[in-house]
């Protein structure tokens, strides 16, 4: 008896899991000039991130060059 009371909780839970997410899905459906702004809001976050790492690889060979002439001269 508490399986079959169980299966029916699991069902009735899950059925109503799929319909929120269903609806979900539909309240989230993007429009193109939304899809049009996310894509360039991630192309300009993928460039941010390369133009990061540039500085980053700029500030490292300064940094190495830097304790290179100190180790030098010490």
């Amino acid at each position: 008896m508490r399986a079959t009371l169980f299966g029916l909780l699991m069902t009735f839970l899950s059925q109503d899991v799929w319909d929120a997410n269903r609806r979900a899905y539909r309240a989230l459906a993007l429009e193109r000039e939304q899809l049009a702004t996310l894509i360039a809001l991630t192309v300009f976050l993928i460039g941010a991130y390369v133009f990061q790492m540039g500085l980053d690889l700029i500030r490292g060979r300064i940094v190495i060059r830097s304790a290179a002439l100190l180790d030098g001269r010490l």
